[in-house]
């Protein structure tokens, strides 16, 4: 119970922090895939209503309206419609929801950048062995 109040407060924190701030931090956590509990380990790079979350082979783009999940291995990408961080973060029926043994370590607050396209992905770019989902 003391590691979720734990959580809990950074998540608290860093939602507080993304407003005004750019927040960079690395996790690792244990998801329930298949009956299967698979380690994941990754970044989150997050500001305003945009984050880039990268772990597992997989990418996570957002930028408040879109969010861009990049399978580069399977090589497909599936589009949705977005609310921003606090859904990656606090909703437990999102991401959230099947994570377990959450660690967020080494976040690193710095001002916020200019050039918002780490948080977008251009699948304009990709050739036709792609798969490209959109469900917005």
């Amino acid at each position: 119970m003391k590691a979720l109040v734990i959580l809990i407060s950074i998540i608290t924190e860093i939602l507080s922090m993304v407003p005004n701030h750019r927040v960079d931090a690395s996790y690792s956590c244990e998801m329930s895939i298949a009956d299967a509990n698979v380690t994941v380990t990754g970044r989150i790079t997050a500001q305003q209503n945009y984050y880039f979350v990268s772990g597992n082979g997989l990418d996570i783009y957002c930028d408040g309206e879109s969010r861009w999940t990049v399978d580069s291995e399977a090589r497909e990408v599936y589009i949705e419609q977005a609310c921003g961080l606090e859904e990656f973060l606090s909703d437990p029926d999102s991401y959230l929801g099947a994570l377990s043994d959450l660690k967020i370590k080494n976040v690193k607050y710095s001002s916020p950048e200019s050039d918002l396209s780490l948080y977008r992905f251009d699948t304009k770019s990709l050739d036709s062995s792609w798969v490209v989902t959109d469900l917005r």
